[in-house]
């Protein structure tokens, strides 16, 4: 909060909005110079209760960002907006109406993802983000599919230089190999580079390539069906690569169709056995188990997918400060 908000006549209701989302977690207010004579003027012109929670916002401020720095900063201007400039600046009355407006985090599906997501976090990152969801500071947004988020994210664009502001994706590479993610997963990348979205594009094919061995197979062995246990027998016997890029929800039949980049000589070399075993998948229910207790921390840092996935969710925390 710069100092020459307080310059001229101080539109007391207006700060008062941005008070209510710092005293509810939504954003932290830090102020240019709170000892300025104007700062000070203004302070002193609230009655007592006012004042005290005005200056519980600016102590707590300066806690938090002593203690974890937030990633972006808004610069509260009593001049002119300038959504372009870095850090960007803006009047009393836009920030208040951007900044009460949710952070969105764009997802191909707002539940599967948002639970893969929340699976991957700390027990503390998790508290994080449902405080904030809970809030209402946090909106997790369903893309409607990798080749539909594109659109979404030439809608922000279109809202103007503050458009990309407090938006994150997440998205899949639906890569049939290693390193060569779908052309369209890498449209959808260039769009959110372009628009200067902060985003993670999957390392792995989907986010059903991040379910470890321990929770495939109380799916496997936790039902009579002689099938689930040779898929996942099946399934366990393949290389690091080929698990992370097996369409796990239709198998290996499922990729016959794809046209254009294939999977190549990666599943090359199988047996009859497996091969028949993992043409079909595990279903299109699969990603469901990680809204379940068979998904734990523990099991995700053994299968390596924590590692990767871990580091985005710690990014993402710091942008939400």
């Amino acid at each position: 909060m710069t100092t020459s908000v307080f310059d001229k006549a101080v539109d007391t209701i207006t700060l008062d909005v941005l008070a209510h989302l710092a005293l509810t977690g939504w954003h932290r207010i830090v102020f240019e110079d709170e000892t300025s004579a104007p700062v000070r003027n203004w302070l002193g012109s609230l009655d007592k209760g006012h004042q005290e929670k005005w200056v519980e916002i600016i102590r707590e401020g300066y806690l938090l960002e002593s203690r974890e720095p937030a990633r972006y900063e808004l610069l509260v201007t009593g001049v002119t907006t300038r959504w372009a400039e870095c850090p960007p600046k803006a009047t009393l009355q836009d920030a208040a109406r951007f900044l009460s407006r949710p952070f969105w985090i764009l997802l191909e599906d707002a539940v599967s993802d948002r639970n893969f997501l929340l699976k991957m976090a700390t027990s503390e990152q998790r508290e994080a983000i449902l405080q904030r969801e809970g809030a209402g500071a946090l909106a997790f947004g369903h893309g409607g599919g990798i080749s539909s988020m594109p659109r979404t994210i030439e809608a922000w664009t279109r809202e103007g230089l503050h458009g990309h502001l407090r938006r994150w994706a997440l998205f899949d590479s639906d890569a049939l190999r290693p390193s060569e993610p779908s052309d369209q997963s890498e449209t959808l990348r260039q769009h959110c580079i372009m628009a200067d979205v902060p985003h993670h594009q999957l390392k792995r094919r989907n986010i059903e390539n991040y379910l470890p061995k321990f929770a495939l197979s109380g799916w496997a062995f936790g039902s009579g069906d002689r099938e689930r246990r040779n898929i996942f027998r099946a399934f366990t016997a393949l290389s690091t690569a080929q698990r992370s890029h097996y369409n796990m929800k239709e198998g290996l039949r499922g990729d016959l169709a794809r046209k254009g980049k294939t999977a190549g000589d990666l599943f090359d070399g199988l047996s009859e056995s497996d091969r028949a075993a993992l043409n079909n998948g595990f279903g299109r229910g699969i990603g469901d188990l990680f809204a379940t207790d068979a998904v734990k921390e523990a099991h995700l840092r053994r299968d390596g997918s924590w590692d990767e996935m871990n580091g985005v969710v710690t990014e993402l925390v710091a942008i939400l400060r």
